[in-house]
C-alpha cells in the first residue's frame, strides 16, 4: 500500500510542478521527490537513515538532470502545433525532423503529433542518470535498464491529444494528466528497483 501512495504522491508533485504555481517549483519538486523516496525506503525498513539519505541525493540529482533539459517542441505531442523554439534539445529535434520533416510555418502539419510524441519519448531518457545512480548504489545492473521507462514520457503526453483542452482554450487540462502519468511511470520503475 505504501508503494501505491508513493507513486500517487510522486505523480501529484510532478503535476504541481508543471502548473508553475510557485516560482522555481522544479527545484522544490526535485527535493520533494528525493525526500519522499528516502523516507519511504527508510519507513519500509529497506535502508537505515544514512543509506536512505544517499537514496534521497541520488533521486534529487537524477531528477535535476531530467528537469533541466529544455522541453522544446515536445508539447506538440498533444497540441499538434510544432513551433521551432530556440530553447530545445537539438539532438532530439534533429532526429524528430529527420523522421518527420517539418513542412514549414503556416502549412498543414499532420506529423506534428508523432513528432512531438517522439520528442517527449527521447527527452524522457534524461531520467536514465537517476537509474544509473540507483544501479551503482544497489549494485544491480538491472536497475540501470529501468531507466528506459523514460521512453514512457512520449506516450504519456501523446495520448493527451484526445483529452479536450480546458474551457479557457489552454492546454493545462491536457498537460496535468500527462505530467502525472510521466512521473507515476518513473516512480513505478523506482519501486521495481527496490523490490
Amino acid at each position: 500500500m505504501m508503494w501505491i501512495i508513493y507513486i500517487a504522491l510522486m505523480g501529484a508533485i510532478n503535476t504541481w510542478r508543471g502548473r508553475g504555481y510557485v516560482p522555481n517549483s522544479r527545484y522544490y519538486a526535485m527535493a520533494l521527490w528525493g525526500l519522499l523516496t528516502g523516507a519511504v525506503v527508510h519507513y519500509l525498513g529497506i535502508f537505515d537513515w544514512q543509506s536512505s539519505a544517499l537514496v534521497t541525493l541520488i533521486v534529487v540529482a537524477g531528477s535535476y538532470v531530467w528537469l533541466e533539459q529544455p522541453w522544446g517542441q515536445g508539447f506538440a505531442a498533444y497540441t499538434g502545433v510544432w513551433e521551432p523554439r530556440p530553447n530545445t534539445v537539438h539532438w532530439i529535434e534533429n532526429i524528430c525532423l529527420k523522421l518527420y520533416p517539418y513542412p514549414g510555418a503556416g502549412l498543414p502539419d499532420p506529423k506534428a503529433y508523432a513528432r512531438g510524441t517522439l520528442f517527449m519519448a527521447l527527452r524522457g531518457l534524461y531520467i536514465i542518470p537517476l537509474f544509473l545512480g540507483l544501479a551503482v548504489f544497489l549494485g544491480s545492473p538491472f536497475v540501470a535498464l529501468l531507466g528506459l521507462v523514460g521512453l514512457m514520457q512520449g506516450p504519456s503526453y501523446g495520448i493527451m491529444r484526445w483529452v479536450t483542452p480546458c474551457s479557457h482554450g489552454h492546454w493545462d487540462c491536457q498537460a496535468a494528466p500527462a505530467e502525472f502519468l510521466t512521473m507515476a511511470s518513473f516512480a513505478t520503475a523506482i519501486v521495481v528497483a527496490f523490490l
